[in-house]
């Protein structure tokens, strides 16, 4: 064995007990507080007096006044709460990435030097002068580690100091006055006014640039209704006030509810939708974006209390402002807020085929009325129906493209490559946002029930792909022919002109059918999905043909008798026939519209 003096291993990082995700749940809430004490203070300045008379009046306006006054104190304190721990946020996001890659150094330099231990004990003294020569390069290399290691632990003690003192310099209500009288302090209603008369995303987005961190984190705390659906806001300042929202929702009426205080039906519908959002969130609490450091999860639209009370909301997996390749799907029938578990799973499957491929961000919109029902209501049954027409999808679709126009304003970099993913009634929305000149570069249309134009090249600008089972008897029911169907015509029509790529064609048992339409974020469709969204050529196959695939009532008849003779068809018929009347009536009195089962032929 050689002779050589064999360099130390390096030793393990310190731990990070502070982490980005904690310190973002601490931001949240304390910018949910903050929300609550502005909606507080704010109902105190605008009370009124109008119920007293004479003094009674007077003294209720200054107490109220006072009142409101003296939030102020908190309110400030709140906000350099909120500052501080956003900036503490931002270096714990910077230290965890640099902890990372010195782990990995580290992992890197001690198996060299095990490396270096095997081969000294097989050399010979001939071999010891080079092996020597590469200790001491291994030497230098673990002082310079070890040495970034001891500057990176300085570092994460001064972050941690610093919130500390941050925080201390306004935790008495003296130091809360200071906060509140500070000539320096940011008022969110100037910073407001200058926001662009016209709201179109560039404008926002170019306006929000010229902002200060403390002017941005004021806007937050004090309008996060606002900022958190305003198109152009970068999705990280978005996230941040959504958050803070869905904080102060459910803070707010679960202590209400608490005390047996009853709720409005309103109220309940904003809860369930404000819990619903919070346990997405908290799912993915501790998953960081590989690409950026910071939660993986943002929040880039809440508005719960819209759509008859399913509420709006749009999600990602991923930054959407950094990422080169993004990704927006659309759900179709029966999703709502309240409801996200197949939604997010869908979601989840495409960002982790994706994010494989490249950098990734990859969303959920539903922001608009997608059919469903929660009860028996007349209101709720016409939800339900309004599937069999195009309304809701093409007022979803105007929407659908102000918050694409969104995205593209506030993204960072050269321009991401954009896909809109729609399914079901989704990818009907998802046509009809297209046809609205929503700026993508890939529409995948999902098991869609219609488009609204015959042909891909009348639809929009960008590639048109389409995912449709045979099995699946949703995709049949838009027209082939010139005359559309309820919903528009079948955009996998080889005549409409997309690019239809191979999927499975589903179990042709009657009692799969509708398993076939559902199942098109698995295996080969996930596959094919995934290549289209990061840039790739998905396998394709031939269009439909008229006359060369089953059409809707022929994939009943023919599906009901192989899953079990006449006697299921006997029954089937009746069901089906059932439904094709009642579809037929309401058509006919309500919309005119054509036979749902023979549409366009």
């Amino acid at each position: 064995m050689a002779t050589v003096t064999i360099p130390a291993q390096v030793p393990p990082l310190p731990v990070m007990t502070s982490l980005p995700a904690g310190a973002a749940d601490l931001a949240t809430d304390l910018r949910a507080a903050l929300v609550n004490v502005n909606d507080v203070q704010d109902w105190a300045y605008r009370a009124s007096a109008d119920a007293f008379q004479g003094d009674a009046a007077e003294a209720s306006e200054h107490a109220l006044t006072r009142f409101a006054r003296r939030l102020d104190t908190s309110e400030a304190a709140l906000e350099q709460a909120v500052l501080a721990t956003s900036r503490f946020e931002d270096r714990l996001v910077a230290l965890h990435t640099q902890w990372l890659t010195l782990d990995g150094d580290r992992t890197g330099t001690n198996a060299a030097i095990d490396d270096l231990r095997i081969a000294v004990q097989a050399a010979t003294e001939a071999d010891a002068p080079e092996l020597q020569r590469r200790a001491e390069r291994l030497q230098a290399r673990a002082a310079r580690l070890r040495a970034d290691i001891a500057d990176w632990a300085v570092r994460y003690d001064e972050a941690e100091a610093d919130l500390v003192a941050a925080l201390a310099a306004v935790d008495t209500v003296r130091e809360g006055r200071g906060a509140a009288g500070d000539p320096g302090r940011v008022d969110p209603a100037a910073v407001l006014a200058g926001m662009p008369a016209r709201r179109v995303p560039a404008r926002v987005a170019a306006w929000w640039r010229s902002l200060t961190a403390a002017e941005r984190a004021a806007l937050v705390a004090a309008y996060p209704a606002l900022i958190g659906n305003l198109g152009g806001v970068p999705a990280d300042a978005r996230d941040a006030a959504n958050r803070a929202a869905v904080g102060a929702d459910v803070d707010e009426l679960t202590a209400r509810q608490d005390k047996g205080e009853p709720l409005t039906a309103a109220e309940r519908d904003r809860l369930a939708n404000a819990e619903a959002v919070q346990d997405v969130l908290d799912d993915y609490r501790e998953q960081l974006d590989p690409l950026t450091g910071e939660p993986l999860a943002r929040l880039t639209q809440y508005q719960p209390d819209e759509h008859t009370g399913d509420g709006g909301v749009a999600l990602f997996l991923g930054d959407p402002d950094h990422a080169d390749h993004v990704s927006v799907y659309v759900p179709g029938t029966l999703s709502e807020t309240g409801n996200l578990d197949s939604t997010i799973n869908n979601v989840d499957a495409l960002y982790d085929a994706a994010h494989d491929r490249g950098s990734a961000a990859v969303g959920f919109w539903l922001d608009y009325d997608a059919p469903s029902i929660d009860g028996v209501s007349p209101a709720e049954v016409w939800d339900l129906a309004s599937v069999v027409t195009p309304g809701e999808a093409a007022e979803g679709g105007r929407d659908l493209a102000d918050y694409l126009d969104g995205l593209r304003a506030s993204d960072a970099g050269a321009p991401a490559h954009l896909s809109l993913v729609g399914h079901s009634y989704g990818a009907t929305t998802s046509a009809h946002a297209a046809l609205d000149g929503a700026p993508v570069d890939e529409l995948v249309l999902l098991g869609s029930p219609g488009s609204p134009t015959s042909t891909a090249d009348a639809l929009t600008g960008a590639e048109v792909w389409v995912g449709s089972a045979d099995h699946d008897p949703i995709t049949l029911l838009g027209s082939s022919g010139t005359l559309p169907g309820p919903l528009g015509h079948d955009p996998a029509q080889a005549a409409y002109g997309g690019h239809r790529f191979e999927v499975d064609a589903g179990s042709y048992r009657v009692q799969d059918l509708l398993d076939n339409h559902s199942s098109y974020f698995q295996d080969e469709s996930l596959d094919n999905i995934t290549d289209i969204v990061t840039g790739r050529d998905p396998d394709l196959v031939e269009g439909r043909h008229p006359g060369g695939y089953q059409a809707l009532d022929e994939l009943l008849v023919g599906s009901s008798l192989t899953s079990g003779g006449e006697w299921v068809w006997g029954v089937g018929e009746d069901l089906v026939t059932g439904v094709r009347d009642s579809v037929e009536g309401l058509g006919e009195g309500l919309m005119g519209l054509p036979d749902l089962f023979r549409p366009g032929r």
